[in-house]
Parts: C-alpha cells; sequence; structure tokens
C-alpha cells in the first residue's frame, strides 16, 4: 500500500505565512507527503515547482505552484500540472477563498460582482477542482478531499450573506461528492473554522470600526473573545491538525461530515452585526 512518504496533497489558498494554507502545508509536509501549495502569491518561502521534484534537502517536501483558480481553465491545467509532475494525486484541499470586499454589506446594497467574486472563489472553483482532481482518485481508488468551510455557513451571518451562502453551498456539495465517491475509496468533509486569529480578522475588525460597532480594532477582537466559550480565538494549527487527521489513512470511515473548529463560538455568536 501506497504510505503517506508517496501520497501527494494539493492545497490552495497557501501562499501567505499567517494563514490557513500555510499551516496545512506544514502539517502534512510533516507526515511526510509531498505537498503542492497554490496561490496567486507566494510569501510562504517554497521553491516553485518547475521541471519535476525539488531537491529540498532532508525530508522536507514543499513546494509552490502560481495559479488563479478563477478560471475552469486554471482548475484544469492546475491539477494536470501536479498529477503530469507527480503521477497522484491523493489529498486535495479547498481552502482559498476570496478577499473581503464590498460583499460585507447589507445584502441589498451588495453589488452583483462582489457576490459573483465570493461565489466564484468559494463555490465555483472548489467544484472545478474536485472535478478536476476525482477522475485520478477514482484511478487510485484512494483520495481525500478536504473542503474548508465556515461556521459562518452552517448558521448565517449579518453582512455576510454572500461568504455564509458559498460556504453552505460548500457544505452541501462535500456531502453530495462523499455520496458519489465512497465506493471508489474517496472521502470527503468540510472543516468549519470559527474566528481565526489571521490577518482576515484584523481585516473584519477594522470593518466593524468603520461600522461604528466598535472603537477600535483591539476592542473589536477582545468583544468577538467574550463569545468564544474557550476564550480565546482559534489559530491556523488549530485547523491544520483536523485536515491532517482527515487526510489521513486513519480517516478511511469518515465522510461526508462537518468538523466544527469554533471553540464553541458557533452556539453564542450568530447574533453578531
Amino acid at each position: 500500500m501506497t504510505t503517506s512518504e508517496h501520497r501527494v496533497a494539493l492545497v490552495t489558498g497557501a501562499g501567505r505565512p499567517d494563514g490557513l494554507g500555510a499551516a496545512i502545508i506544514a502539517q502534512l509536509v510533516g507526515d511526510g507527503f509531498r505537498a503542492v501549495a497554490t496561490d496567486l502569491v507566494n510569501e510562504v518561502g517554497l521553491p516553485e515547482l518547475r521541471d519535476g521534484p525539488v531537491d529540498l534537502g532532508g525530508e522536507y517536501r514543499g513546494e509552490f505552484l502560481a495559479c488563479d483558480i478563477a478560471t475552469p481553465e486554471g482548475c484544469a491545467a492546475l491539477v494536470a500540472d501536479v498529477v503530469g509532475r507527480t503521477g497522484r494525486l491523493d489529498v486535495l484541499v479547498n481552502n482559498a477563498v476570496a478577499p473581503h470586499g464590498d460583499d460585507r454589506r447589507l445584502l441589498d446594497e451588495v453589488p452583483v460582482e462582489s457576490w459573483d467574486l465570493v461565489m466564484n472563489i468559494g463555490l465555483r472553483s472548489p467544484y472545478l477542482l474536485m472535478k478536476a482532481a476525482i477522475p485520478t482518485m477514482r484511478d487510485q481508488h484512494y483520495g481525500r478531499l478536504v473542503n474548508i468551510a465556515s461556521a459562518d455557513g452552517q448558521t448565517g451571518r449579518p453582512r455576510k450573506g454572500a461568504y455564509s451562502a458559498s460556504k453552505a453551498g460548500l457544505i452541501a456539495l462535500t456531502r453530495s461528492v462523499a455520496m458519489e465517491v465512497g465506493e471508489h475509496g474517496i472521502t470527503a468533509n468540510c472543516v468549519c473554522p470559527g474566528p481565526m486569529l489571521t490577518r482576515r480578522a484584523t481585516t473584519t475588525a477594522a470593518a466593524r470600526v468603520a461600522l461604528g460597532a466598535a472603537a477600535s480594532e483591539e476592542e473589536a477582537l477582545a468583544t468577538t473573545v467574550t463569545r468564544i466559550p474557550v476564550g480565546r480565538y482559534g489559530v491556523p494549527l488549530d485547523v491544520a491538525r483536523v485536515v491532517r487527521y482527515l487526510a489521513s489513512e486513519e480517516a478511511s470511515y469518515v465522510t461526508a461530515a462537518e468538523w466544527g473548529v469554533h471553540g464553541g463560538e458557533l452556539w453564542t455568536g450568530f447574533l453578531e452585526v
């Protein structure tokens, strides 16, 4: 049987060092995967994937491949490139999201183009990437599809209609796919993070200040913590450890599931504006 030392993982939205994607890459590399990060930017210090395996020395096997997953052509080419260079694809982690923008408004104020961007990156791209990856996984009779959704997709949030809808759609899509591919040794699961102390948290805090909901970013961050039963923000490693399990051999009987990584905040903060 192929072990993790011979497995290949592809993680989208993994180009920033403080994000979930970079933490996921680090966990998978630590388990022996050849892990390929993709994003529009490469700030994580991984060497670019060019003409085959990169000799990184030691056991480090993380590589970067620049790609725009906003188009069907980009998604198909990305998967084909990884499979062409490595000969397989065992784990696909759909982590990329659209940047905050005019979608964080009351629904009747959200521009159509902002709605479309969030849906394109948050729901359409995972569909396209899974569509491209499943044939290879089916041929291998092995695969792990891990979609990073959100607690917002489980509840809905004011001023997050597009984001919440895209994540709710991703949860439902994951369940459907899990039912289709299970007989081929492929699992499909969602991870649903709550408040995470990343760059996105600071932009959300700034938006709350702009709305007059907080006097400062520090106050906005502190207010969020009061709603979290475990008493702290999550960090990328909290999510990455769950993804690591779902990507492993041990998770072969785990599929069509939603893994909440929110410190209990899902049940206390859904009325936040």
